[in-house]
């Protein structure tokens, strides 16, 4: 408990303020010579990791138990996910377009476009797909 309270005081061994850094190639395939096709792993000492845990874990009890961690926030909580959060925006784009209370845009750069308006043709709503360059690609209105 000592070395956790030191933790946040800023004050740790000399041992656990060391991390063994090894550069990890990104991909496959990619040139060994480059150095940018690598990203750092650190391997920190054993009771870094414990102390990282234990205050981790603290925070998050202190911050949902006292209602400071936005409602919608998915990152760093249990039983949220991106797939959780692409839910919740879905549904409520689409409470919205039931509506008529929004127009959808959808920056496309690295999606397939043909499919997005395949399912925005199949939900009725209109759309407006932009490429990463900002040119118009697509335009679809609602037809009712």
């Amino acid at each position: 408990m000592r070395m956790i309270n030191a933790s946040l005081e800023g004050r740790l061994p000399i041992s656990q303020l060391h991390a063994i850094v090894t550069p990890l190639l990104k991909k496959l395939g990619l040139d060994t010579a480059d150095m940018s096709n690598y990203r750092p792993l650190s391997n920190l000492d054993f009771m870094s990791k414990v102390v990282e845990r234990a205050v981790a874990i603290w925070l998050n009890n202190y911050l949902a138990g006292n209602d400071l961690l936005p409602c919608h926030q998915s990152a760093y909580r249990k039983k949220h996910s991106t797939e959780t959060a692409m839910l919740r925006m879905w549904s409520d784009v689409l409470m919205a377009a039931d509506t008529r209370q929004v127009t959808l845009y959808c920056i496309c750069s690295t999606c397939q476009p043909p499919l997005i308006v395949s399912i925005m043709t199949s939900c009725c709503i209109g759309y407006n797909l932009v490429s990463a360059s900002g040119a118009s690609h697509w335009n679809g209105s609602v037809h009712s």
